[in-house]
């Protein structure tokens, strides 16, 4: 199965009534600057009802974060999910502690993200689809600042946009 790559403005273009239809009932979900702004806790109103309506169309979640576990768990635990935490995306571990987490085939599973180096080639390489968001805050750690622009080039070379 080849993994479908595709950039949405934010979460609410992430087309999850689409997704159910063909058959996705999990979503890994990155964290940093996709669920919170980066070095917060603060859950957007955006990423709430993103997940609310995952819940309605049956959808579980599982955040898969390269941030520190405790925090991971922490703010997943307010959001009613599962964590895990220090994944070393785009590696495999993490995302495979996932998958067997949620249970569900690989064709059954999303990610949703922020960055192409980490998010996006770390689900290519398990096979799922994957949604790449626009970051929700400027700041981030100067590793993450120094990958943006081989992200952007990697965006514009490898995603579909969904506007296509």
């Amino acid at each position: 199965m080849r993994a479908q790559l595709q950039a949405v403005p934010s979460l609410a273009e992430v087309p999850l009534q689409q997704l159910r239809a063909t058959g996705v009932r999990g979503l890994l979900l990155d964290l940093d600057n996709t669920l919170v702004p980066a070095r917060t806790e603060a859950v957007t109103p955006e990423a709430e009802r993103f997940l609310a309506q995952a819940r309605s169309l049956g959808m579980q979640g599982i955040i898969v974060s390269n941030g520190r576990r405790q925090r991971a768990q922490r703010i997943a635990a307010s959001l009613g999910l599962p964590a895990v935490g220090r994944a070393k995306k785009p590696f495999p571990g993490g995302y495979r502690r996932a998958l067997r987490h949620l249970d569900l085939q690989v064709c059954e599973v999303a990610a949703v993200g922020d960055q192409m180096l980490t998010d996006g080639v770390g689900g290519w390489l398990q096979g799922v689809k994957v949604f790449l968001v626009e970051p929700l805050s400027r700041e981030e750690s100067l590793l993450v600042q120094l990958g943006r622009p081989a992200d952007r080039v990697l965006r514009r070379l490898l995603v579909r946009r969904a506007a296509d």
